[in-house]
């Protein structure tokens, strides 16, 4: 009798399993399918600095930091095959007129001074109010047949400030892994298995190097 008692609750143990899992998966596909995160278009690639970059611009009032401007990183979205940059804007409206963000004048240039194709709004608005602050999220798409040198992009941004139209360059790096964020020992030669790499592989004696996907 007690090893039926202990064969029935081993029996309901695994019926509940089953449930469990499903919940937690049934979950996990309602935050993956969730609008607006990016695991339903993919992980940005790279990192570049400053983020954010100030832009000060010029009006009846001074110079005033009326944009801030980050390198979100380059993504390849479901179903397409062509790769995309995606910069975050926050217009930041301390005068007394709306600004405007012009989405077709916004320009993007890589390293090596290929263009990317021209912006689109992802999110956000291009219209801000007097007072009021906004973000706007536009997408920059590769370069037709050409690999672009990610190690730096420069954008040309565009403003409609108090019925002016403004213009100027800021100026993106890309950001190298150093060797605090790195788990991996650097490449060199030695002993690739002593302490405190010992975890890494065998211990021997030869070339060892590391990998980093930024």
């Amino acid at each position: 009798m007690h090893a039926a008692r202990i064969m029935r609750c081993e029996s309901e143990a695994a019926a509940r399993r089953p449930r469990r899992g499903a919940a937690l998966l049934a979950l996990l596909s309602l935050f993956i399918a969730a609008p607006g995160l990016p695991g339903c278009a993919g992980i940005y690639r790279y990192r570049f600095e400053p983020m954010p970059a100030v832009v000060d611009v010029h009006t009846a009032r001074g110079s005033q930091p009326l944009l801030l401007v980050s390198v979100l990183g380059a993504i390849t979205p479901e179903g397409s095959d062509r790769r995309q940059v995606h910069l975050r804007y926050r217009l930041q409206n301390t005068t007394d007129l709306p600004i405007r963000l012009p989405v077709g004048r916004q320009r993007l240039l890589s390293g090596d001074l290929l263009e990317f194709s021209s912006a689109w709004l992802v999110d956000g608005v291009s219209e801000v109010a007097a007072g009021e602050s906004a973000l706007a999220d536009l997408a920059f798409a590769y370069p037709d047949d050409a690999t672009p040198d990610m190690n730096g992009l420069s954008l040309g941004w565009a403003l409609e400030v108090e019925g002016v139209k403004l213009s100027g360059t800021t100026v993106f790096q890309r950001v190298s892994p150093d060797a605090l964020r790195n788990p991996y020992p650097p490449p060199g030669w030695g002993p690739y298995g002593a302490p405190p790499w010992g975890a890494y592989g065998p211990y021997g004696y030869g070339w060892y190097g590391s990998s980093y996907r930024h």
